[in-house]
């Protein structure tokens, strides 16, 4: 079980890379195509990862 204090940033993480994912699901990416992430801040760079990964 992580540490107490990990967890604010765990549930912060969780967010935004599930709604990368979902994002990509929804957008049908697939290895190989392109897609454009359009995001600000902390958002964003989850959001690529998560759309890299699909």
């Amino acid at each position: 079980m992580p540490d107490g204090n990990l967890w604010p940033s765990l549930l912060a993480v969780s967010d935004v890379m599930g709604t990368g994912w979902w994002a990509a699901h929804a957008a049908e990416v697939t290895p190989g195509s392109t897609a454009l992430v359009v995001g600000d801040g902390a958002v964003a760079p989850p959001q690529c990862a998560a759309t890299c990964r699909t």
